[in-house]
């Protein structure tokens, strides 16, 4: 830095009296120029003015960036072109694989962005003329190779980048081909670099006049909090500004945080919990938050922007369930209102396909069809435009092509025409503009792509640009260590200053000599360099307000913390001087204030008729908790089902019964089946799992494709051949229905069941089959509500002739059949039923079937009672799949009931 350029310390009112005609103010940030902006057009209003002329004040890229864009004057040689970040940040890329034939780089695109970085500072800090002595080592010498490489290809197409626009607009001025302001003043930079410098010194020698201004510090107590983690540091920093914002409503508060990239998210979510509770109810429409966090969050993270990339990816033809229920849900397409229940319930048939992934034309017919309550007719006429559009693009085309393409795509979508944009909606789809400019920028590579490689060079554009929608004014300003300097606040509160960040870490540049960037004192060289930087920082952030508070926490998840060494010489002070009282949050609020009031709700109303659907589920979940019969069954409170990959449990099961009941279509009887050979066993069972694969193919839209087909048919006839062994050394029987209907009626409601297969032997009696894959257990049929009442339910239904019930278990290695026969019928496998009978005080056969059909005929009347009690039958074993835990409140029952207990033993 030149010895004539010092800065001079004024305070706000001095710098504002400095402005007027043709003085340009140059800031070192944008929230700066604002906040200088605001206090100009607040001087004018004192004044009395009514209208007045805007200042000249920009921050200094946005300077830099005009004056290329008003361009040397027209005599002078032609201005090159500036290409995009996005695009140097590609030239990079191909520059180091072209580089790296011999050994290729793992992360070229993270070496790229670092190259970047470095390519910068070289010209920041006017290195590119350094002395090749310095560059010694293998990682310099690479760097000056691509730098070389990426210069000359600017140089060959008239290109230049973002780093060399300062030492561009110098050459001009130098050469006079550039008009300059009158006056300029510098304000809000930390330090002035050397490229900085030579512009500045250009510009003087043109006759301008240049003033480097800082404000004075207006600092007069300051004073230093531990606290116990970064968690307490921030409720209490925003428990003060809430309390000092309420004494009064125009204070300027600011906030500061050297980690607020990694604390954003916990900072918003207890701020938003402090400053807006009432924002948490559902329905309310949100208020503006009295604070601002001037860091932003990468755009691809907002949900207008999440949308259009899920709209996009509807190209593929598939797309993840997940994602397409997203869409679904978004308000911002056409037609969000008025199909927000048929949308709703596509969502939910189409999770029931049990596929991760699903298809654009399957979706589509399920739009279409009227007759079904998710009938979306919008949301087909958009799949449809989309998939034109897919089959009438070109596979390879510039971006510029690929950014109308997309943009007509969105448009046929319906994208941003669902309901009305807030304003930061607004300006988060404004910005996706500039995404597509800095896309279209591109084109000037001349190189053709795919659609899906124009996708994913926009999203990982979206994903790097980071982005903030503007608001008006806030009282507490939450910024980082560089964004507050030379703001001005009437209290501050710098918190998180440990000593692990404050002063940072050293981190010198991996492409730049160390002891060059030690000898030019450059930023992140050295641990000197650091100390001193943050001493003038920390300074400047105490000198922003007249009284400033400066936290550290004591603990991190892992570590103790001490505080920076810079803060020794800070008085201390404890939490309660800043803050008398506590302040609970709006949870401990209404558990504080709530009376305990107590309800037993345990009836429902009766249900009206005999015909109750649910089958035999309505005995089950009766059986094992009262409550989740009436909230599945009658309230239809019931989870949306989890997409999975391949096959889900019950999808298996279904395949077994359906490949089952083809089979003993054909083969009628044990006779058949013991008469086939096994070449003729195989290709009937190779014919039955071929038609049940097909017929879930069809009915459930399940994708079987490929390897998967043959690994599933191969499985599911493994399976099926074991389990006839099984079958074959049976006594005689006929197989006299399978997969029938039969109603049941009980005392009270009908039900309807659905029989997977009942044989008959040659005495008449009949055996009911029921099949299982998973694992069976006798001892879950007996009791006053079974575990598994399924057998006693078939028992009573069909007790005609009745000899035997049982399951038939069919896992791999595991094929058997459980159940309980008559005595004189007997089934492999199948244990003696008189003493398990007895164990349960039944005296024969007869006596079984009243025991069952009483037990089955209690738990239907109590369902059709309407008895709806939250008494599972095993906590917490019988709740251990459940999803209506947080409906019921079980385990708040028990945890309670448990106090209770205690309460009484103790007195």
């Amino acid at each position: 830095m030149a010895e004539h350029l010092k800065a001079i310390h004024l305070n706000r009112a001095e710098l504002l009296n400095k402005i007027g005609h043709e003085v340009t103010i140059i800031t070192g940030n944008s929230r700066l120029t604002d906040s200088i902006r605001n206090s100009c057009d607040q001087k004018a209003v004192d004044e009395g003015l009514q209208a007045w002329e805007s200042p000249d004040i920009i921050p200094w890229g946005a300077w830099i960036m005009r004056c290329f864009r008003e361009g040397p004057k027209p005599d002078a040689l032609h201005a090159p072109v500036l290409i995009s970040d996005w695009h140097e940040q590609g030239l990079w890329e191909q520059i180091i694989v072209e580089a790296s034939t011999e050994s290729p780089l793992l992360q070229v695109s993270a070496t790229a962005r670092q190259a970047a970085e470095t390519w910068r500072l070289t010209h920041e800090w006017e290195l590119e003329q350094s002395q090749d002595k310095h560059w010694q080592n293998e990682d310099t010498r690479a760097f000056q190779k691509w730098a070389k490489r990426l210069q000359k290809r600017c140089l060959s197409k008239n290109w230049t980048t973002r780093a060399q626009l300062p030492g561009l607009i110098t050459e001009w001025i130098l050469a006079r081909q550039f008009s300059v302001p009158d006056r300029i003043i510098l304000t809000g930079f930390d330090e002035i670099t050397p490229r900085q410098l030579s512009l500045i010194n250009a510009c003087e020698e043109q006759g301008c006049i240049v003033e480097w201004i800082e404000k004075s510090g207006l600092s007069q107590s300051v004073c230093k909090l531990k606290v116990n983690n970064y968690r307490e540091e921030i409720v209490y920093a925003a428990h003060w500004a809430r309390v000092l914002l309420e004494e009064k409503k125009t204070i300027r508060l600011g906030i500061v945080v050297p980690e607020l990239k990694e604390m954003r998210e916990v900072i918003q979510g207890i701020f938003d919990k402090v400053f807006s509770p009432e924002n948490i109810k559902p329905g309310t429409e949100l208020t503006r938050h009295p604070y601002n966090i001037s860091m932003g969050r990468p755009l691809i993270q907002y949900p207008v922007i999440q949308t259009l990339f899920l709209i996009l990816s509807l190209k593929n033809n598939s797309v993840a369930v997940e994602e397409f229920s997203a869409l679904l849900r978004s308000p911002f397409i056409t037609g969000w209102e008025e199909e927000m229940f048929s949308r709703s319930q596509l969502d939910k048939r189409i999770r029931e396909a049990g596929n991760e992934k699903i298809s654009i034309r399957f979706v589509n017919r399920l739009a279409c069809r009227s007759d079904r309550q998710y009938f979306s007719r919008k949301i087909a006429v958009m799949l449809e435009s989309v998939d034109e559009g897919v089959n009438k693009m070109p596979a390879r085309a510039l971006p510029g092509f690929w950014a109308g393409y997309i943009t007509r795509i969105l448009d046929g979508f319906g994208y941003l025409k669902g309901r009305t944009l807030s304003s930061d909606e607004y300006q988060t789809a404004e910005a996706w503009k500039d995404v597509l400019c800095e896309f279209i920028k591109l084109d000037m590579s001349d190189r053709k792509i795919t659609l899906g490689s124009a996708v994913s060079i926009l999203r990982q554009i979206a994903a790097e640009r980071i982005f903030q929608p503007r608001t008006n004014e806030a009282p507490v300003q939450v910024l980082g260590v560089m964004e507050a300097i030379g703001l001005e606040f009437e209290k501050t509160w710098i918190m998180g200053l440990h000593d692990c960040v404050w002063p940072p870490v050293p981190r010198p540049d991996p492409f730049i000599p160390f002891p060059l960037q030690r000898e030019k004192n450059m930023p992140h060289s050295s641990a000197s360099r650091e100390l001193e930087f943050a001493e003038k920082i920390t300074s400047r952030l105490i000198g922003n307000a007249a009284e400033s508070i400066i936290s550290y926490p004591c603990m991190d998840e892992t570590d103790i913390l001490r505080p920076s060494a810079l803060l020794n010489d800070i008085d201390k002070v404890h939490i309660e001087q800043l803050l008398p009282r506590k302040f609970p949050d709006w949870c401990q609020l209404i558990f504080q204030s709530g009376k305990l009031e107590s309800i037993q709700d345990n009836q429902a109303p009766p249900v009206r008729g005999r015909d109750v659907s649910g089958g035999s589920q309505i005995i089950k979940l009766q059986s094992l908790c009262p409550f989740r019969a009436f909230a599945e069954l009658r309230l239809a409170a019931r989870p949306l089902q989890e997409p999975t990959i391949g096959l889900d449990p019950s999808e298996r099961g279904s395949l077994v019964h359906q490949a089952l009941e083809y089979f003993w279509r054909e083969v009628r009887t044990g006779a058949q089946l013991q008469n086939l050979s096994a070449d003729a066993l195989h290709d009937q069972v190779d014919r039955c799992v071929s038609r049940a694969m097909t017929k879930m193919e069809k009915e459930l839209f399940v994708d079987f494709k490929g390897r998967f087909r043959v690994l599933e048919h191969n499985r599911l006839k493994t399976l099926m051949l074991e389990w006839l062994e099984n079958e074959k050394s049976r006594q005689p029987f006929h197989v006299l229905m399978t997969e029938q209907k039969v109603k049941f009626a009980t005392n009270s409601i009908d039900i309807l069941l659905k029989v997977d297969r009942v044989d008959e032997m040659d005495d008449g009696s009949r055996i009911v089959i029921d099949y299982k894959t998973g694992k069976v257990s006798p001892y879950e049929w007996f009791g006053d509500r079974p575990g598994d009442p399924q057998l006693p339910l078939y028992v009573s239904a069909l007790p005609e002739k009745l000899a035997g019930v049982v399951f038939g278990q069919i896992r791999p290695g595991e094929c058997a059949f459980k159940g309980v026969m008559s005595g004189d019928i007997s089934l492999p496998g199948v244990k003696n039923t008189e003493k398990l009978l007895q164990t349960r005080g039944i005296e024969n056969w007869t006596g079984l079937l009243d025991y069952w059909k009483a037990c089955v005929n209690k738990l239907a009347d109590e369902f059709a009672r309407g008895e709806a009690m939250v008494d599972p039958l095993s906590y917490p074993a019988t709740c251990k799949y459940c999803s209506l835990k947080s409906l019921c409140r079980i385990n708040e029952i028990k945890n309670t009931d448990q106090a209770l207990d205690e309460e009484d033993y103790g007195s």
